[in-house]
């Protein structure tokens, strides 16, 4: 898989977790660059809707 793939796969995991356990207030993960940009993501889009109080901690 390349890195696009992986970074939507993660970003998709991500939100599945999020939808299934409610929003995290920090998260421990591996050396995966691909899981980073996952939750990177999902800051993002939090951030755009003006949710900053709900960002993930990396």
């Amino acid at each position: 898989m390349n890195e696009c793939r992986d970074e939507a796969a993660a970003t998709a995991f991500c939100k599945q977790a999020i939808d299934d356990n409610g929003l995290l207030e920090k998260v421990v993960m591996d050396k995966s660059g691909a899981n980073l940009a996952g939750l990177e993501n999902i800051n993002v889009q939090l951030k755009l809707a003006g949710l900053l109080c709900l960002m993930v901690d990396i």
